[in-house]
């Protein structure tokens, strides 16, 4: 038989939770009218704000494409820093981090073995994969101390490091 005690303690805790509860639907229905009404605004300013953007973005995506048109036309002759600001916006070149570049017609397992044989395993990860890393950093340092044998046997291979540059716009923020 439950304890009567244990029911007279559960429906005044029950009592007193129930206003809260009724509140609280209240206060959440409240809150869930301001969100729909918000969001019913929102959409109406996107909706006004929405063309003028949209053709804003077609324009500067234009402007985009026609400055880097001009700037790959005159890569070469960009000023120190391989960048130029003007009008408070900045255009040129940034490149990416050095990457080896394997060309697809060398088989790898044959490039694997050569890797081996000039760095015992410092080439070559143990899953038999060629450590492109190492490879990277051995042929930047190997160009840098003027190693044209290493890097001859390389590039004779098909291995050379391959660097691109990626071209931006952007407006300088005010600091």
């Amino acid at each position: 038989m439950p304890d009567k005690s244990a029911t007279l303690d559960l429906a005044a805790w029950l009592d007193k939770a129930d206003p809260l509860m009724e509140e609280f639907g209240v206060a959440a229905a409240k809150l869930e009218k301001k969100r729909a009404r918000l969001e019913k605004e929102l959409a109406c300013i996107r909706a006004e704000y929405e063309p003028e953007i949209s053709e804003a973005e077609q324009s500067v995506a234009s402007l985009t494409a026609k400055i880097e048109i001009l700037a790959e036309a005159h890569k070469d002759e960009f000023p120190a820093g391989r960048s130029y600001r003007h009008a408070g916006v900045e255009m040129g070149f940034r490149q990416t981090p050095p990457r080896v570049h394997i060309k697809r017609n060398f088989a790898e397992i044959a490039l694997t073995w050569l890797l081996k044989k000039f760095g015992e395993d410092r080439y070559v990860r143990v899953k038999r994969e060629i450590n492109k890393e190492t490879v990277r950093d051995t042929l930047a340092e190997a160009g840098r101390a003027g190693d044209s044998s290493l890097l001859g046997e390389f590039r004779e291979r098909g291995i050379t490091l391959k660097q691109d540059d990626n071209f931006f716009v952007e407006v300088q923020r005010a600091e």
